[in-house]
């Protein structure tokens, strides 16, 4: 790498950062110049994403600062504070399930949030600043820029989502941004002279600080999926886990909701500051989360049964073809 060109001019540089996201262009760009592209690795999110923002007019039945994700059986929903007093809503169904494509009609997602209680009480306090949004298509990616031990590189390296993305459920986003670019400023720093070093030590650096948290969403996405597959279209049930020396990521949060040493756990892993096998091996956590899981843990959410969710589905869409037809 000698530096970068653009549509004006080449610029000269001894290190190119890519930080342009999870639509980076960079395999292509290696392409282009003669060279290898990276590897990248992927695994399906599998959801689509229904999201609107709102700011909060009344008196909000919780903090402002407030993050609830909420794993129904047949839908993910979740709340999420902003700056300045704004709040972002979501719905995530299965990105197969064509009922939730209604839920575009900004009518029909209001309706469906209000078939759960807790989210009801949201909506009391907000006043929506935009439309429904839409996303999907979301797969984990974690790209390596070291194949068998061979730099495809001198003097290019990625940090942030052009390097590892997961879940955007889980918002880890900002904590892999940090870790990629301290990680880079290290092997920089230890190898100022040595191209071939520095891409060794960031692939390092990837391959312990990343590509754990990358592989812990692959596979909770991939259980998260196999349930709402069983429950909205009738696929076999998953294998379940039962090993007593482990515990998975559902099983954590689960007991997360009634015991404080389990919610630290979930709170390590969301802000990666604790590796996922240290976290879900730890004897004296697993204990405590099996016996709490014994014991049995209510839901503190009341979610709709299927005729309730599919009546705000279908009903409040009509309506809304009514009125502009009449319109």
């Amino acid at each position: 790498m000698r530096g970068i060109r653009t549509v004006d001019a080449t610029v000269p540089a001894d290190v190119v950062v890519d930080a342009t996201g999870r639509r980076t262009r960079l395999d292509r760009w290696l392409i282009s110049a003669g060279g290898r592209p990276g590897q990248v690795s992927r695994a399906p999110c599998g959801l689509a994403y229904y999201g609107r923002q709102y700011s909060v007019v009344g008196h909000p039945p919780a903090p402002l600062t407030t993050r609830v994700v909420a794993g129904l059986d047949e839908f993910t929903v979740g709340i999420w504070g902003g700056d300045n007093a704004t709040m972002q809503v979501a719905l995530a169904p299965l990105a197969s399930d064509r009922r939730f494509v209604a839920a575009r009609d900004s009518a029909v997602f209001t309706a469906v949030l209000g078939t759960i209680p807790y989210f009801g009480d949201w909506l009391d306090a907000l006043q929506p600043i935009t439309d429904v949004s839409v996303m999907g298509g979301l797969h984990n990616t974690l790209r390596r820029l070291v194949i068998a031990g061979r730099p495809v590189v001198y003097g290019l390296h990625a940090v942030g989502d052009a390097v590892c993305t997961t879940n955007p459920t889980f918002g880890r986003g900002l904590s892999m941004a940090m870790q990629t670019a301290t990680d880079l400023v290290d092997a920089l720093a230890r190898h100022p002279e040595d191209p071939h070093l520095q891409a060794l030590a960031m692939d390092r650096a990837i391959e312990v600080h990343i590509a754990p948290y990358f592989a812990d969403q692959a596979e909770t996405d991939a259980a998260r999926l196999a349930m709402l597959r069983r429950t909205v279209k009738g696929h076999p049930s998953p294998a379940p886990s039962t090993s007593p020396q482990l515990v998975t990521f559902a099983q954590l949060r689960r007991a997360a909701l009634v015991d404080a040493e389990a919610f630290r756990g979930v709170w390590r892993l969301m802000g990666m500051v604790g590796h996922p096998s240290h976290v879900y091996r730890d004897p004296v956590l697993v204990a405590r989360v099996h016996t709490e899981l014994a014991a049995g843990i209510p839901d503190v959410i009341t979610q709709p049964s299927r005729a309730e969710l599919e009546r705000a589905l279908r009903s409040t869409r009509r309506a809304s073809h009514l009125r502009r037809a009449a319109s």
